[in-house]
């Protein structure tokens, strides 16, 4: 579970961006759970199977400008 307090966007333009990477976050997690705490506060539950290739994905230099841009 990962509870995630936005700073630069509204829960829903996360949100928003989250769904539009589904494809992507079929490969390493199923079973998605996001619930919506407040404007800035998300609850994301999710079996994360390929935990490697999760761990690839948020050491890309892409993450680290979606962390900055949406976190």
């Amino acid at each position: 579970m990962i509870v995630l307090t936005m700073k630069n966007c509204t829960y829903n333009d996360w949100k928003r961006a989250f769904d539009a990477d589904a494809e992507m976050q079929a490969d390493f997690m199923r079973e998605t759970i996001v619930s919506k705490v407040d404007d800035q506060t998300a609850v994301v539950r999710a079996d994360v199977f390929a935990s490697e290739k999760m761990q690839q994905l948020i050491s890309t230099p892409e993450s680290s400008r979606w962390k900055k841009k949406w976190a």
